[in-house]
């Protein structure tokens, strides 16, 4: 198992720790030809390149813009990338099926539905979180 802290301090785990199942990393089927090689950068190995660490959904309506490259400003254009958007690759994530899931539209309304449970928006609006330097 290859686990680290790179420069910043955000948590990793390769593609081959097994921690992929766990929600850890995954290339998220944005891109064949990896730019930005994620995980892959640190590791240097094939199977990471295009990885990346997966992030809470705690508040994800309230975090725009979404992705590692902030490529999508909506909660609607992630879902449209995961439904039929899902470029796969020799290491595209384990979870995500050959060219996506292609949602009904009942079904993208009811995933959007969901991710915004998951906001808090008394958490969000608490002044004792504010940013103190923003008073």
């Amino acid at each position: 198992m290859v686990c680290g802290q790179p420069e910043g301090g955000a948590f990793f785990a390769s593609a081959d720790s097994g921690l992929n199942d766990m929600g850890v990393g995954s290339n998220n089927g944005l891109q064949l030809d990896y730019v930005d090689k994620g995980i892959g950068a640190v590791t240097g190995k094939a199977e990471d390149q295009g990885t990346f660490k997966m992030p809470s959904l705690r508040n994800v309506e309230l975090t725009a813009p979404y992705m590692h490259d902030g490529r999508f400003g909506t909660l609607e254009e992630v879902i449209e990338h995961y439904s039929s958007g899902v470029k796969n690759g020799v290491n595209t994530g384990i979870q995500l099926p050959r060219g996506g899931f292609n949602f009904s539209a009942q079904e993208k309304a009811d995933v959007l539905a969901f991710l915004k449970t998951l906001t808090d928006k008394t958490l969000a609006t608490n002044p004792l979180y504010a940013d103190p330097f923003k008073r």
